[in-house]
């Protein structure tokens, strides 16, 4: 058996050059046909989960040899406006480094980001990723929570003002305050009085002694033999009749003058009441704003309704990247939990792998810098993105943004955008936002299909904070609109002529909003200047109401209630010449018999001396 003899092994080893062909060319083909869609759809898929709408990026151009990427025109879908992007990046252009990338990691020294364009039309709908379903408790509670601050700010307030102004029907509201009228209620009280007090005067006048009494009081008087007094034997008899026939006058007397008083008492009392019942009506008059008045609105419950829902959006903005954050910080352990853990020693014969922080080591991506510098027919951005890191602790450097820009085609002039998100122990983020000046167009204040209210035009500043730290939120908005042009209409006349109203003296509106609080329990405090104005608008119309039912009531009063006072009155004067006129009458009568008493007395007095003694002599035989 011969032996095999060994081939002789050349300068070429094609066992090991074939692989690395191979190889090299799987790489190459990978790169050239490959490796750029691949980057492409990761930037997309990776943005459009942050953005929560639809990213798309034009085009990737790679070199491996530089290890440079550009990537052209990418585009952010808004949220709020899928057909519109809310921002479009012409270029990113970045290298990255050689000694990063030997360790598998990708670590970019420097990129630069150019011809930035806000608010640009799409060539399709952006697709909106759906809401994620609230995994935990806790982002149960704080969806509750938001849902509960859309209810809160989703109503109607100009629906709320146009039902308040129109009210009760007017007919119905006219009765319901003639009824309620104290001057009604006192007149008709009052005509009850008077035929009270009439009767009650019937009765005293019916209880004095009649004209036949009086009459017999004369003839008594006359009965008396007056020239009797002369006689000293008959004059103390005469004297007890005469007195005792006084008396009896002087009793008759005293119940009249009583009688007198009483009703001139009574009908002093009925005239005055007709004066106060004057004073109740002017004095209802003077009330009517009190009974019609509408109820005073709340000027922050206003605010809440015309710009709640505004801020809302940019605090679930907010929520949504705070939450996204958080998804990627690991969970952090209780005092009780960092307690309890105990290190579990390795099985036999297995090491454990400790992670240490080395001198130019680097995390799996570090972007340390990338400059913002575009100029274009829409405006200027300047500003840089530093330590965009997937491992902050690592770098020990929290990432930052700095943006200053301006629009003038859009009107935006001074934009001031600051950020940091720092990941390293609690998640902390903190935004500061400034806009020195912006033009707003067709912003509509009212949702209502049957109100149009506006704000056509304005010039406003505005300045958004945000700080989340410790899992609370403090979010801070401050906005001042000047120049304001409105556009008001509404199918009620009285609300038309509220808005109108609003729109004349409201040229300068503030908003200050805030939001504090864990997610599942934010405190609102939305507050406008708008919101005074809307209630004074409010109120001048309510005062022209009042005073459109002064004047309809006046007249209802003056016909209904006038009325009855005249004929009180009429009936007052008639009781006044009835009553004390008989009284007078009689009253004058007994007094005159108490004086034809007194005279006869006196006239009887006047005896004769001479006469006196002469009958003394003869009695006496003297």
């Amino acid at each position: 058996m011969s032996e095999k003899k060994m081939k002789k092994v050349g300068p070429i080893r094609t066992g090991a050059v074939v692989p690395f062909i191979i190889f090299t060319a799987t790489v190459v083909i990978f790169n050239m046909f490959f490796l750029d869609t691949l980057i492409k759809k990761s930037i997309e898929y990776v943005g459009t989960e942050i953005n929560g709408a639809e990213v798309n990026v034009g085009s990737v151009e790679t070199s491996f040899k530089e290890l440079k990427i550009v990537i052209k025109k990418v585009q952010f879908t808004n949220v709020q406006d899928p057909k519109k992007n809310v921002v479009e990046i012409g270029e990113i252009r970045f290298s990255m480094l050689w000694d990063a990338l030997l360790r598998a990691k990708i670590v970019i020294q420097e990129s630069v980001i150019k011809d930035i364009l806000m608010d640009t039309k799409r060539r399709h709908t952006g697709y909106i990723v759906p809401p994620e379903p609230p995994s935990t408790e806790e982002s149960k509670v704080a969806q509750e929570a938001l849902l509960a601050a859309k209810k809160e700010f989703s109503g109607n307030i100009f629906g709320d003002i146009a039902a308040l102004l129109a009210g009760e029907d007017s007919k119905d509201l006219m009765q319901k305050m003639m009824d309620e009228l104290q001057s009604k209620k006192f007149i008709e009280e009052l005509q009850a009085s008077v035929k009270l007090k009439e009767e009650q005067m019937e009765g005293m006048l019916k209880s004095l002694p009649k004209s036949a009494v009086v009459a017999q009081y004369d003839d008594r008087i006359k009965a008396i033999d007056w020239n009797g007094l002369k006689d000293l034997r008959k004059a103390p008899k005469i004297l007890k009749e005469a007195k005792q026939l006084k008396d009896e006058i002087k009793i008759t007397i005293d119940k009249y003058q009583t009688v007198a008083k009483t009703i001139k008492s009574d009908l002093q009392y009925l005239k005055d009441s007709t004066k106060q019942a004057e004073k109740l009506v002017k004095d209802d008059i003077n009330s009517l704003g009190d009974k019609i008045s509408l109820p005073n609105l709340d000027p922050e419950t206003i605010s809440k309704m015309l710009f709640g829902p505004e801020f809302l959006v940019k605090v679930e903005s907010y929520k949504k990247y705070a939450d996204k954050a958080k998804k990627y910080m690991p969970p952090k352990k209780s005092a009780e939990e960092k307690a309890e853990f105990k290190p579990q020693r390795p099985p036999r014969g297995e090491g454990k792998n400790y992670s240490f922080g080395r001198p130019n080591s680097y995390p799996l991506f570090w972007l340390k810098m990338a400059s913002i510098n575009s100029k274009n027919d829409q405006g200027t951005v300047v500003g840089k993105i530093e330590n965009l890191s997937t491992d902050q602790k690592w770098i020990n450097r929290p990432a930052t943004l700095q943006v200053k820009a301006d629009f003038p085609p859009q009107g935006i002039y001074g934009v001031d955008s600051k950020l940091i998100v720092d990941m390293r122990e609690d998640l902390i983020i903190k935004s500061e936002n400034k806009v020195a000046a912006f033009t707003i167009s067709d912003q509509k204040l009212s949702k209502s299909d049957d109100v149009t209210f506006t704000i056509k035009k304005s010039t406003a500043t505005s300045q958004l904070d945000f700080i989340f730290q410790n899992a609370q939120i403090n979010m801070n908005m401050k906005n001042e609109f000047k120049d304001i042009e409105y556009e008001t209409l509404a199918r009620a006349k009285l609300l038309n002529e509220v808005l109108a109203g609003v729109a004349q003296d409201a040229k300068y509106v503030t908003l200050d909003a805030n939001a504090t609080g864990a997610m599942g329990k934010l405190s609102f405090r939305v507050r406008s200047n708008i919101g005074d104005e809307i209630n004074k608008s409010l109120k001048r119309q309510v005062q022209k109401k009042i005073e459109d039912a002064k004047v309809k009531i006046k007249a209802d009063v003056d016909r209904q209630i006038a009325g009855k006072k005249a004929e009180i009155e009429q009936k007052i004067a008639g009781m006044t010449a009835k009553f004390e006129g008989e009284l007078a009458k009689n009253q004058e009568k007994v007094s005159s018999l108490l004086g034809k008493i007194e005279g006869n007395e006196k006239a009887g007095n006047k005896i004769d001396t001479k006469d006196v003694l002469k009958k003394l002599k003869t009695k006496f035989k003297l």
